[in-house]
């Protein structure tokens, strides 16, 4: 009897709560390879997950739990409540964790605390501390796993050597893109036929954190709509995850479009809600410096979505010929970039289709079954 135990109690949304349900909802009894599989989780993160006969679902916490006590349910009662269900591994869904349980496989969602230029742009702020400590706790986690699962091999090759564990086990398993996202017969408008009623429309997606650089795309778009007098409207949508750069992005907004006539803040947008915001752009740039998977990026791709995207790795290893290029840290060539994309249709047609075709390579079934096999090799 091979049973899996899954700890969820940290996830609650972003890329952690949709892999964990892609990868349970594309997975079925010819490739689930366990007799059964056990989810602890909050009840956000459980009702986001599929109903399977395999599956079971528990929330350990009746009432509402904070950090605390979550860490401290992970460090003293996981291991209790794994072994109690007879699990023959367990596999850390959020990726940190203090459980003495044996065996475990994790997986590496950000790359964040590992990126010191990153991290640079917290200044001495509490946040940059709280990835700081996040570091050691990640980085303890890898090396005390019997696997680790990285989404792409930039950020293998980052990690293995901090991690200096011969004998761990690495994969690397890229996640999927849901084929909602994909876009047909995008229509792509000269910037001569557009108009203040009908503007040229620039989408960005991310949280709203000092590395996704949304104060740069601000000032960058306005730079050019002063420059070229083309009707551009720019799209903005992410959680507010930084409150303070939030603050900082509002008042930016404010000082460039005071009566809200070309920026738009959409807040957090529903996942399910992504495609129609898609759909509704021209172009999409995508200004992050650290990124382990980016998969706002595959899901704009897969859209077939005209992209301006940072030049940091691992984005050219997803993105590949499919957008054009230009550091961040250089607002006029990024500006030059986003100009030549956006008065040069017949590129972003040529660039469309490269990118919708890159990402289609990217599905959920397989990597639920590449998830699972290596799950069970791990035991």
């Amino acid at each position: 009897m091979k049973i899996l135990g899954i700890d969820a109690v940290n996830i609650r949304d972003g890329g952690g709560l949709t892999h964990l349900r892609e990868i349970l909802s594309h997975t079925d009894e010819s490739t689930l390879l366990f007799n059964q599989v056990i989810v602890w989780g909050n009840d956000t993160c459980l009702k986001a997950l599929p109903n399977k006969p395999w599956l079971k679902k528990i929330n350990p916490f009746p009432e509402k739990a904070n950090g605390l006590k979550r860490t401290l349910w992970q460090i003293f009662s996981l291991g209790t409540a794994a072994k109690k269900m007879q699990c023959s591994l367990l596999f850390i869904a959020g990726g940190s964790t203090l459980t003495r349980f044996r065996p475990y496989v994790t997986i590496c969602h950000n790359m964040l605390p590992f990126t010191e230029a990153a991290l640079q742009q917290y200044g001495n702020g509490l946040r940059k501390y709280k990835f700081l400590l996040l570091r050691k706790v990640q980085l303890n986690t890898f090396q005390r796993a019997k696997g680790v699962i990285f989404l792409s091999y930039w950020a293998m090759e980052q990690l293995q050597p901090l991690i200096a564990k011969p004998q761990l086990k690495y994969a690397v398993i890229p996640h999927g893109i849901n084929p909602a996202f994909r876009i047909t017969n995008r229509l792509h408008r000269n910037i001569a036929d557009c108009s203040k009623a009908q503007p040229f429309s620039i989408l960005y997606v991310s949280r709203i954190e000092p590395y996704k650089n949304q104060l740069t795309i601000i000032d960058t778009v306005a730079a050019i709509r002063k420059d070229t007098g083309w009707p551009i409207r720019l799209v903005l949508a992410g959680l507010a995850s930084d409150t303070k750069y939030y603050a900082y992005m509002q008042q930016k907004i404010q000082s460039v479009d005071a009566t809200s006539d070309w920026i738009a803040y959409q807040g957090a947008v529903p996942y399910e809600d992504l495609n129609e915001l898609y759909a509704q752009a021209d172009m999409a740039v995508f200004a992050s410096t650290c990124e382990n998977m980016p998969i706002i990026l595959l899901e704009k791709m897969a859209a077939g979505l005209p992209i301006v995207c940072t030049n940091n790795p691992p984005m050219p290893d997803f993105l590949k010929d499919a957008g054009l290029y230009a550091s961040i840290d250089e607002p006029t060539a990024f500006q030059s970039t986003m100009n030549q994309l956006i008065e040069n249709r017949e590129l972003r047609v040529s660039l469309s289709g490269k990118a919708s075709e890159y990402a289609a390579n990217y599905q959920w079934s397989k990597a639920a079954t590449d998830t699972f096999q290596f799950l069970y090799s791990c035991q």
